[in-house]
């Protein structure tokens, strides 16, 4: 009888030890310092107050979760077409150009335009290029998110001077959890009955729960710093 692990097993510890490298190389990079040199100025400006501090703390956790989910989907779908955060908004604001680009805190938007944290983008057979993807990468999963970044994704698919695919794609990262993926296809049909949620909705769902991206943070020394 063999008691070793079984073959799912053994490509989840896989899958985990990739993602482990990727916080590994992402504490060491330069997009890192700049969260950090923008967390410095953070947290000046809240001067202790706790409230703020816990948002700051959410903040902070989001920001680093929409970079490494940004790698590491790059890596899974091994496609150069998977923007990052900064990307993403430098592609809405070539589109926008007189649209100023607005700063709060660690988040980064266009004036007026609800962004989302990634895109996929395609070269089309004139040498053009279109969006194949809208991403979302985010810690949070409960229903309404789902159901609020949906209407965005309904809405800004059909914005003036965004090409995209007849079809694209609403592509979300999240952290592991049992059903996730049901769930938020189940939530999307009672919002819209009509549409072909599974080919439209893809739910993709990085090696770590919750609590586990928290411990790594830690590992990696990427936790929520200080005041300063």
């Amino acid at each position: 009888m063999n008691d070793g692990p079984t073959r799912p097993e053994v490509d989840q510890q896989a899958e985990f030890a990739q993602a482990e490298r990727i916080f590994e190389e992402f504490s060491k990079s330069e997009n890192f310092r700049k969260i950090s040199e923008v967390a410095k100025e953070y947290l000046r400006s809240i001067s202790g107050d706790p409230n703020a501090r816990k948002i700051f703390d959410r903040g902070w956790r989001g920001a680093i979760f929409e970079q490494i989910a940004y790698l590491w989907l790059s890596a899974k779908l091994q496609s150069a077409g998977v923007s990052s955060p900064d990307e993403a908004i430098d592609w809405y604001h070539n589109l926008f150009p007189r649209r100023p680009i607005i700063v709060t805190g660690f988040q980064k938007g266009i004036a007026g335009l609800t962004n989302f944290d990634g895109l996929i983008v395609s070269p089309t057979e004139g040498g053009d290029r279109e969006i194949a993807g809208f991403c979302e990468y985010t810690l949070h999963t409960f229903r309404s998110k789902f159901e609020h970044v949906y209407r965005i994704f309904k809405k800004d698919s059909l914005l003036p001077g965004v090409r995209t695919k007849p079809q694209p794609q609403l592509i979300f990262v999240t952290p592991r959890r049992t059903n996730i993926e049901e769930e938020v296809r189940g939530y999307i049909r009672q919002k819209d009955p009509v549409a072909d949620v599974d080919e439209i909705v893809k739910v993709y769902q990085t090696p770590f729960n919750r609590e586990q991206f928290k411990a790594l943070l830690i590992k990696y020394q990427m936790a929520p710093p200080s005041y300063v």
